[in-house]
Parts: C-alpha cells; structure tokens; sequence
C-alpha cells in the first residue's frame, strides 16, 4: 500500500526496489509510470551513469568521485551544492569517554581543517571547519551563533592533547572509532590515526569502520565505540537536531544528558520567532562546546549528477534527498 505517488511493485534484495504508479493517488499522476532505486557502491555509481544504467545519482562528493564525474563530459550535469548534511564526531558517554579530560584531548587532536582541505575544499573552495550542530555556514545567523558560543574549544592542537592525556595518566587509552566504511570516512579516519594515534596525541587508536556500522546490531545500535564518525541530514527546521542531544532521545547514541539543555530543546521546539529561535541556539550551542558533547567536522557539500536524458530531477539541500520530487522526473527521447 502507499499514500503516495507511487507504490512499491517489486525489491531484489541488495539490487533495486521497482515503485509504479499508485492506482488509487487522489494527485496529479506522476511524470512517469516508473521509478527503480538501485542499491550501487559510490565507487561504481558514475560509471553506471555513464552506461545508462542510471539517470540520477546522489552520492556523498568526494574529490575522486568529481574527477570521474568531470572525465565522462557533456553526456551528463552535476553541480556541487550545500545541503543540510554535517559530519561529526560523537562520543560515547558509557565508556571511558565519559571523562571530560579525554574528549577534551581527543577534541585538539582530531585534525578537521585537514579533511577540509584534503577532502572537502576540491568539491567547496569556501568550505570552513563547523563550529555548531543547529545552523550551518550558508545561513545568515551561523557567525552570530559561533561568535557567541564558541571558544576555540577543538582548534587542531596536538601537544595539548598529549599533555593533557599524560596529566592524566592516560596515554594508550584504547579509542575504537567506528564509521560506515564509504572511501571518504576511511580518509578521514586515516587521519584521525595519524594525528590522535600514538604518533600523535597518544590514543590507541583502532579503527573499526565497517559496512554494518549503521545496522540493528552494529556498533552504533549496541554501544560497541568510543567515537562515532557520522553524519546528521537535516533541514532549516531547528526542532530537527532535538532528540541528538535530549536525555534518552531517539537519535542520541552516546547518551548524553544535560538537563538543561533538554529544558532549552524543548523552548526551542515550541518557539516560532527566529530571533528568539537563534538565541535559543546560542545557549544551547554554548553548552554542548562546554560538555564537549560532539565534535561538529563540515558542512557536506551535496551533488546530483544526471544524465542528458533524466528531465526533473531537482537538488534538495534537505534530508528529503535525491527522491523528495520523483513524482516529476521523466526520460526524454534521444
């Protein structure tokens, strides 16, 4: 059954699901009778594109994937964009994360300008190190937002970070960083390695990405990480970030607990004015840098790239994603 557009015909496990024309929509009939998702890897998702098996594609940028997209030509369109998507660094508040001084040392190590310049600057040139988890560089109350609550608290400082682990006895300390293992986040973990590892701050670092770190019972679900290495997808509603950060909410998978901050959440959810929204923000991103409760890394840059013959297909810089108008997409003769 489906209360929209389309409804689902068909799915092959690990290969398509196959949506066609709801029968029973009460809307305009969608463009075309059929849409099929393909489940294809980032690596092989341009080459699809260029043979035809595809017309959209809407996968997370990276420098090689813009080179490989540059190299096949005009036979098909792409652009990179901002999107309501933002890397980051949770946590684990049951483990030995839960002293301060640890995520302390892990927040000067951790070398964010580094990926920005390595990994997101080729797709963004103005991309910038986030500094704040509800608002993003592309809205016009991001500067007030970070003047206002950050303090330097995760600038890139790798002797302070060893100083702070040796203070507190605690070099060595095992740091299992969990992450889906996509190309990019293997990057960037590579370079958590080198700069917080034992060459560095001082962590043992041990790197435990995996293809089923999102699932029911992977490492994220069960607890099994020190830090989480992932991505929120959002939108300019500020009631989105919510239950990342309230006691026991939904999404808040290193169980962090202010009761504060669940206060100004629950002002924040419930207030309509965006000067009083942005304030709200303010005390709530001051706290989170206070608890050092995650470590924000980037904004993403999106892309969709389509080919000549996929007409419709519109960038969405929210959560939505690549489907949010399928309803309108249609293939044109060639």
């Amino acid at each position: 059954m489906s209360a929209g557009p389309y409804m689902v015909e068909s799915w092959e496990a690990g290969q398509s699901i196959t949506y066609v024309a709801n029968p029973m929509w009460w809307g305009t009939p969608p463009a075309s009778d059929t849409v099929v998702t393909r489940f294809i890897g980032q690596d092989a998702q341009a080459q699809a594109l260029q043979n035809g098996e595809i017309q959209a594609m809407d996968p997370q940028p990276s420098p090689d994937l813009l080179a490989q997209l540059e190299a096949i030509g005009d036979s098909i369109s792409f652009e990179p964009q901002d999107q309501f998507t933002y890397e980051h660094w949770d946590f684990n508040f049951d483990g030995p994360f839960a002293d301060p001084a640890l995520r302390e040392a892990f927040a000067l190590c951790i070398p964010r300008q580094q990926m920005i310049d390595s990994l997101i600057a080729p797709l963004n040139p103005e991309a910038e190190v986030l500094n704040a988890r509800f608002v993003f560089p592309f809205e016009p109350q991001y500067q007030e937002v970070v003047e206002a609550s950050y303090a330097d608290q995760s600038e890139q400082d790798i002797e302070a970070a060893a100083a702070i682990l040796a203070e507190n006895g605690a070099e060595g300390t095992e740091l299992r960083l969990g992450h889906n293992a996509n190309p990019r986040r293997a990057q960037e973990a590579a370079l958590i390695v080198e700069a917080c590892g034992p060459n560095g701050a001082g962590f043992d670092v041990q790197d435990i990405g995996n293809e089923d770190f999102f699932e029911a019972e992977g490492e994220l679900a069960t607890g099994a990480f020190d830090v989480a290495q992932f991505a929120w997808a959002g939108s300019a509603l500020k009631s989105g970030s919510s239950s990342t950060f309230q006691t026991d909410g939904g999404n808040n998978n290193g169980n962090y607990s202010n009761p504060e901050v669940d206060e100004l959440i629950a002002q924040l959810n419930a207030e309509t004015d965006t000067d009083a929204q942005t304030q709200l923000v303010i005390d709530i991103e001051t706290i989170l840098w206070e608890d050092l409760a995650t470590i924000p890394g980037f904004a993403f840059p999106g892309v969709v790239a389509t080919a000549a013959d996929a007409q419709g297909v519109e960038y969405n810089p929210s959560q939505a994603g690549l489907t949010w108008n399928a309803n309108e997409w249609v293939r044109t003769a060639q």
